[in-house]
């Protein structure tokens, strides 16, 4: 993977100073347009939770408007809100430091492991009106798989960049509709804007069209997921790859593992950890491709059992054939 490599560690003082660089692009590119900023939060993780939050108290006083996803199916406590920004006012820039910094602290290995989820979704730029805007948000968040509603939580950081790397070009203009550009904080603490190579026009529909090889790939979202946690953790002081390069690395990886009939979540986390950790295509090495073979043929073994009796001097001969 030919990326530039991450540094972040999620230090006090790493978060300290990557909250100032991106409170400073925020303020200058909203105050240069001269428009409000949209903070989009996801209310359903204060449930999830079970705790307060001053920050979330803070943001329901000052009012919100609802994003009405799968409103059939959920009630108002669990949908996502936006809070119209102005950066003219102190205040307003306030809760814009205070939300760069909730991301920031969102975003910490050991957090996610915990299961805490992400509050903060990022900071959109729109034109449109925000009644507007947040009924498409709502209505794209629903997408047919087999005639039936699914809720596509693509405002989620953590999969809104894993959709990312899934959708072609006229699924992601759908996706993001009348917004002009989504800005959001990675996994890896860097500052990602999705800028919308459209018209940002309000539209009349709001499908996806999702094939059946989309929804595999979304499937594995929350495996690629853990897996990069896991990553993330064992390289916590020392360069690794970004996030946005491991997701596309893992969705061709686990798309193989699908091939090779491995089915189980750890199974595939820990053929994931080896396309990172030893090379991308690690299984087309000739060893690792005679193991492969003899197991469809016979064993049908998991996949931790098929490499269990691989050593680590062969492991390294695999990096460097690689």
């Amino acid at each position: 993977m030919k990326e530039s490599l991450i540094t972040y560690d999620y230090s006090l003082q790493a978060m300290q100073n990557q909250g100032g660089d991106i409170g400073e692009e925020i303020f200058d590119r909203f105050r240069t347009l001269n428009r409000n900023c949209i903070l989009m939060i996801d209310a359903a993780i204060i449930r999830l939770r079970n705790q307060s939050s001053s920050f979330y108290n803070q943001i329901i006083d000052r009012g919100v408007v609802r994003v009405p996803v799968a409103n059939r199916y959920l009630t108002s406590e669990f949908e996502p809100c936006l809070v119209s920004l102005d950066l003219s006012l102190p205040e307003d820039c306030k809760i814009l430091h205070e939300s760069i910094m909730q991301a920031l602290k969102e975003i910490e290995p050991n957090e996610i492991l915990l299961g805490k989820g992400r509050m903060i979704c990022g900071w959109l730029t729109c034109e449109e009106d925000i009644i507007n805007l947040a009924a498409y948000l709502g209505e794209v968040a629903i997408q047919q798989r087999d005639g039936k509603d699914v809720l596509l939580r693509y405002y989620d950081p953590a999969i809104m960049i894993s959709l990312l790397s899934i959708l072609d070009d006229w699924q992601q203009r759908r996706l993001l509709g009348p917004v002009e550009v989504w800005s959001f904080i990675d996994g890896d603490g860097q500052f990602i804007n999705k800028i919308n190579q459209s018209d940002n026009q309000l539209r009349l529909s709001y499908t996806l069209s999702l094939s059946a090889g989309n929804w595999r790939d979304i499937h594995f979202v929350g495996i690629k997921n853990r897996i990069i946690c896991n990553y993330r953790l064992a390289h916590l002081s020392s360069e690794r790859f970004s996030e946005s390069a491991v997701f596309k690395l893992l969705q061709q990886s686990l798309k193989r593992a699908e091939m090779c009939a491995f089915t189980n979540e750890e199974e595939l986390i820990k053929w994931g950890e080896c396309s990172i950790n030893i090379a991308p295509e690690f299984y087309n090495h000739g060893m690792i491709k005679r193991l492969l073979e003899i197991n469809s043929l016979s064993g049908k073994k998991k996949f931790t059992q098929i490499i269990s009796h691989v050593t680590e001097q062969q492991w390294n001969d695999i990096r460097e054939d690689h």
